[in-house]
């Protein structure tokens, strides 16, 4: 138990590297998402 609390912080920090990334690809699907939706597909 206390090795996965000693590793929290190293996840917090990976998390604030990652998150942009996670940013973009959410938008990215949103974007898709709602091209999809005004060209619908025959």
């Amino acid at each position: 138990m206390n090795k996965a609390i000693d590793q929290l912080p190293d996840l917090t920090e990976h998390w604030k590297k990652m998150e942009p990334e996670v940013s973009k690809l959410i938008q990215a699907r949103d974007a898709a998402a709602a091209a999809a939706k005004a060209e619908p597909v025959a």
